[in-house]
Order: structure tokens, then C-alpha cells, then sequence
């Protein structure tokens, strides 16, 4: 079982690309591999996908 992080509980990180993309490797710092993306900003898929760990 796989065991990821919520992104809409930290949604007052996730306003523009940069706050995203610093939120997102804080979770991975963590020990986190994969998120389920919900509430965040605006971002392309291809943005997401090169920042896949």
C-alpha cells in the first residue's frame, strides 16, 4: 500500500507555482512519494511531471 500526502490540507501553501513547488519538496522531505493533487494552483501537467521524485 502506498501512502501519499493530500495536497487540499495544505492548500494555503499551494497559491502560485513557487509556493507549490517549495510545498511539494517539504513533502518530500518528509518521506512522501506521492501526492493526490487537489486544490492548489493553476499548473500544466507537464510542470507536475518533470518534478516527479
Amino acid at each position: 500500500m502506498r501512502i501519499g500526502a493530500q495536497l487540499f490540507t495544505v492548500y494555503d501553501y499551494c497559491r502560485t507555482l513557487r509556493d507549490l513547488s517549495e510545498t511539494l519538496q517539504r513533502i518530500a522531505d518528509i518521506g512522501y512519494t506521492s501526492v493526490y493533487v487537489s486544490g492548489t494552483c493553476d499548473f500544466e501537467a507537464e510542470w507536475l511531471a518533470v518534478r516527479k521524485t
